[in-house]
């Protein structure tokens, strides 16, 4: 009964694996930026809590590479890597790839993941090389 007990114990105090982010390969890197509805390029100002269990991050000097991201576009993600939040950071430029929070195709909120090809923009020269040879 006490090695039971302590058994069940053991698996109470192991982390939730149920709520660990997976991500799919998502193809050839031409097919998987279809699917966004931006990609964009910008420095995160903030990142405040949103929700219970999101964050959403404000960015500033936008350079827009698909989409109409806006001057000062807000992306929306979830608050941790395990449930597949994208980690931002003050102050940093990325390229992001989102997709609108809403219908409404002026929107200038979006959505990001972990999963996405989102990346720091100092990391980001096979990207900026493609999306460049794209751009009329």
């Amino acid at each position: 009964m006490k090695k039971t007990l302590l058994f069940l114990m053991f698996l109470c105090a192991l982390p939730d694996m149920s709520r660990a982010c997976s991500c799919l390969d998502p193809g050839p890197f031409e097919d998987a930026i279809k699917s966004y509805d931006t990609i964009f390029s910008g420095t995160a100002v903030s990142v405040e809590k949103h929700a219970t269990t999101q964050l959403i991050v404000k960015f500033k000097d936008v350079n827009p590479w698909k989409g109409t991201p806006g001057k000062q576009p807000s992306v929306i993600t979830e608050a941790s890597g395990g449930t597949c939040g994208y980690g931002f950071e003050v102050g940093k430029a990325y390229l992001i790839y989102a997709h609108r929070a809403n219908k409404d195709p002026a929107t200038t909120q979006f959505n990001t993941f972990l999963c996405s090809p989102t990346k720091l923009l100092s990391s980001a020269e096979e990207d900026l090389k493609f999306l460049k040879a794209l751009k009329p």
